[in-house]
């Protein structure tokens, strides 16, 4: 085990699980506040809002979308490590970067279905904004079997036979390993 990655495994303090407990929930609420914000209708409710392009709206609703779906995996996952006492310190950032991860993922998928993907029309009127936000927040949702379908995918099609050999890899701490066993 390489001595520089062996700290990862500690369990995270007290007043990092709470901020990042904390940092979960403020993430949330912003998503569902901007959901809102940008929901097609908005400016019956609040006139004085500002009125965006059809597309533009779309492109937030899948960002928001996948972040959304990406924070139900995240809450779920801290709540169960912090309840069993096996969150620690190295996946602090995992946690911070998921939901940028939903985002992007969120928009890819809005990007196919107006490719195409599904056959909706070239005008975003013809879109269902609830279809877009379920769609891109199940994307967000299951984005590691997303990508890992895709990995698999481009492997086969571009005849790749694994991952390229690196120079330096990455170490991971057997305590880590160990816990992931467990659940």
């Amino acid at each position: 085990m390489n001595e520089a990655y062996s700290s990862d495994a500690a369990p995270m303090s007290k007043a990092r699980r709470t901020g990042l407990g904390i940092y979960l929930l403020v993430v949330n609420l912003v998503l569902f506040v901007l959901l809102v914000a940008v929901w097609p209708g908005i400016e019956q409710v609040f006139p004085k809002f500002v009125k965006l392009p059809d597309e533009i709206r779309y492109i937030l609703i899948a960002a928001v979308g996948g972040a959304f779906g990406t924070m139900v995996v995240l809450m779920a996952s801290f709540t169960a490590f912090v309840g069993n006492r096996l969150l620690v310190s190295s996946w602090g950032w995992w946690y911070v970067v998921r939901p940028f991860i939903g985002m992007t993922l969120g928009v890819m998928v809005y990007f196919a279905i107006r490719g195409g993907v599904l056959k909706t029309g070239s005008d975003p009127a013809n879109l269902n904004p609830y279809t877009v936000a379920a769609l891109c927040g199940l994307a967000g949702m299951f984005s590691k079997q997303i990508l890992d379908k895709l990995r698999e995918v481009a492997d086969k099609q571009f005849n790749s036979e694994g991952p390229p050999t690196r120079d330096r890899k990455l170490g991971v701490a057997k305590d880590a390993a160990k816990n992931s066993e467990k659940l």
